[in-house]
């Protein structure tokens, strides 16, 4: 009984080295040149879309992708979809790293 006990705690030695090192944050910013606010979503290639926040018209907007999207390097695009209007662009698909800035513009319409 007490080797159960022992193999079960063996695991972690409880350093502080031992602990997995944190995910860095990658962080959105959208510049909306255009007049209408839109809607921001991350697609993932592998997955469904996760909305990330709103960027007003006219205006810059700052996000953060959540970490379990970008635990790894990943391929995703960005869906944007105005409030109010009925057309919804799409960025190209690119590579996120964790830890990345990634810049979206948004031309006026």
């Amino acid at each position: 009984m007490l080797s159960l006990a022992l193999a079960c705690h063996s695991g972690s030695s409880g350093q502080p080295g031992d602990q997995a090192e944190p995910i860095p944050k990658t962080h959105l910013t959208v510049i909306n040149q255009g007049f209408l606010d839109m809607d921001i979503y991350a697609l993932p290639q592998d997955g469904a879309r996760v909305r990330l926040g709103s960027a007003t018209g006219n205006s810059t907007a700052h996000m953060t992708i959540p970490d379990y999207l970008v635990r790894t390097p990943i391929t995703m695009s960005f869906l944007m979809i105005p409030i109010g209007g009925n057309y919804a662009p799409r960025s190209q698909v690119i590579q996120v790293n964790p830890g990345d800035d990634v810049e979206l513009t948004i031309p006026p319409a």
